[in-house]
């Protein structure tokens, strides 16, 4: 268990600089270590690094029952003590539970800021009352925010996302929703997904992506072209992002590259897009 620490790392630029990294030997965004089991990272505050919490294993021998929660990843101070790009980034993980976090302030120009990262292989979890806000882009590339991205590898992934909060997420933003476009909620990119629960989650997404040279597209939420199983139900999906360069930009609440057969379930959700 790791509790109750306040860490501050070197950097929020440096790719070995990590809050918290589970993993192997070797200490990069690549390194991954087998069975680290059992593991609870709770009301920590962490600060001044490229990702905030990074675990990691290999298919097969996945890290059981990891618990992350509670936790304050991200600074008020100034620019150099935010966290640089991802705050939670979890890769082979079965029955994790990443709840109660608060993500914030990953600002500048390392490319997608994202909240929390779901990789390949995590099954049986659960991610549920987590705030995520002020996730921007500040450089000129043509990236963007994104709050929960969820790209598993597996159709029976067994998750719950659920009563997250997520808001005030910007860049330049791009014209694809596969790759580089500002997403508040993402479930694949079309590769296999699914087997998904997205209850009670509100999503706001507002301001600027101004981006003179592309028709940038923005959505709430995203299902990607692999998607299946997906039950979602009972969330708020607001989209007013507006391109102020272009008259081609497109702000969805829901965007959806999977035909109605990936849905299980989709019913009471509130949508909202008054942006470009």
């Amino acid at each position: 268990a790791i509790k109750n620490c306040n860490i501050i790392a070197g950097s929020n630029s440096a790719l070995t600089s990590f809050g918290i990294f589970v993993g192997g030997t070797t200490i990069t965004s690549s390194g991954t270590g087998n069975d680290n089991d059992n593991l609870t990272v709770q009301n920590n505050a962490i600060s001044k690094a490229l990702y905030g919490i990074y675990a990691a294993a290999v298919a097969g021998n996945v890290n059981d029952n990891l618990v992350i929660s509670g936790n304050l990843i991200g600074s008020a101070a100034s620019a150099a003590d935010q966290i640089g790009q991802r705050g939670i980034n979890i890769v082979q993980a079965n029955n994790a539970n990443i709840s109660q976090n608060t993500i914030f302030n990953i600002i500048g120009t390392q490319t997608n800021p994202t909240g929390i990262f779901i990789g390949a292989g995590v099954l049986n979890s659960i991610i549920s009352r987590n705030d995520i806000r002020s996730l921007k882009y500040t450089g000129t590339g043509g990236y963007g925010g994104k709050g929960i991205d969820v790209q598993t590898g597996v159709a029976a992934s067994n998750l719950t996302i659920a009563n997250n909060f997520i808001s005030d997420l910007s860049g330049d933003g791009w014209t694809t929703l596969t790759s580089d476009a500002i997403i508040g909620i993402r479930l694949g990119t079309g590769s296999t997904v699914g087997g998904i629960n997205v209850y009670y989650n509100s999503v706001n997404l507002f301001g600027n992506a101004d981006r003179a040279s592309s028709s940038t597209l923005s959505a709430a939420l995203y299902v990607g072209a692999g998607a299946s199983g997906l039950d979602i139900r009972n969330n708020i999906f607001k989209n007013e992002i507006v391109n102020t360069l272009t008259a081609t930009a497109k702000a969805y609440a829901i965007n959806s590259a999977s035909a109605a057969s990936a849905f299980t379930a989709i019913n009471n959700n509130d949508y909202y897009a008054a942006g470009s």
